[in-house]
């Protein structure tokens, strides 16, 4: 009896590392990470604002392609609430980056305009 229970003990113990290995260890969320995230989700949001089954798709590939959960990302959230000076510095590097973003792509549209400025033909001005 005692050998099958050490059997059935060693057994358990070497298929639960077997298991293990196979496992991908997970990447533990940080500040950097928390920010690229948020700014993904963020964006995601921007874009898909009219269309609620869009963004849902989109955020379920944000946070698979992070290797994190939405709930990584809510106790990560929670655990800023809790430093209310470390949130704002995080959420200082949010809008920051954000800001950037938004300076660029306004950079590269503006020169999309191919029209002409619209001027008042001659015949219709004032003299």
């Amino acid at each position: 009896m005692v050998k099958r229970v050490l059997f059935m003990i060693v057994l358990f113990l070497i298929v639960g590392n077997i298991e293990a290995l196979g496992k991908k260890t997970r990447q533990k969320m940080d500040d950097d990470r928390f920010v690229a995230l948020y700014i993904k989700l963020a964006k995601a949001t921007e874009e898909n604002l009219a269309d609620s089954s869009a963004l849902a798709a989109e955020q379920k590939k944000i946070f698979e392609e992070s290797g994190f959960t939405k709930k990584d990302f809510e106790a990560y959230m929670k655990e800023l609430d809790k430093e209310p000076e470390r949130w704002a510095k995080i959420w200082e590097k949010i809008s920051n980056e954000l800001e950037k973003e938004k300076s660029a792509k306004e950079d590269s549209t503006k020169n999309l305009n191919v029209l002409p400025e619209p001027t008042v033909p001659p015949s219709l001005q004032k003299r």
